[in-house]
């Protein structure tokens, strides 16, 4: 965020998440019939709600009978809020990183460190399907 103002609205996205967490918790303490059974059901509850935020799975990889469970999670809210709040003001550029692969791409190719069969991790695919990539590639391998 920026400034003061950004800081104030990331404690208070986690401040409320928290407290949506801690709730569940109560909630479980008023319907269920002892204390034992209310914490490991509200401990179960917000696991789901975790593993459904999207930031330790991601969303898409969810299945499909589960997929919607995310949307009942309060977690999921709270990091999409931090998210925003974080990223939503900024302008990012990407020459220097397109710079640095560039190098690395050179130095794949010169020293021949790739294993012959290896899949290509989803960036290096990416940069290979581009034109700039391929460009770049075929110059850096004397193509």
């Amino acid at each position: 965020g920026d400034g003061v103002a950004g800081f104030l609205r990331g404690f208070a996205a986690c401040a409320l998440t928290q407290l949506c967490g801690s709730q569940i918790v109560g909630l479980s303490a008023v319907l269920l019939p002892n204390q034992e059974l209310a914490f490991v059901t509200s401990v179960a509850i917000n696991i789901v709600a975790f593993i459904t935020a999207g930031f330790l799975i991601k969303t898409s990889n969810l299945p499909a009978f589960a997929a919607w469970i995310r949307y009942f999670s309060p977690v999921k809210f709270g990091f999409h809020a931090l998210a925003v709040n974080e990223v939503a003001s900024r302008r990012f550029d990407v020459t220097l990183q397109v710079t640095r692969l560039d190098a690395a791409l050179g130095e794949v190719g010169r020293s021949g460190c790739a294993r012959p069969g290896a899949e290509l991790s989803t960036g290096v695919a990416w940069w290979l399907q581009s034109q700039r990539g391929r460009a770049v590639t075929r110059a850096a391998l004397g193509d």
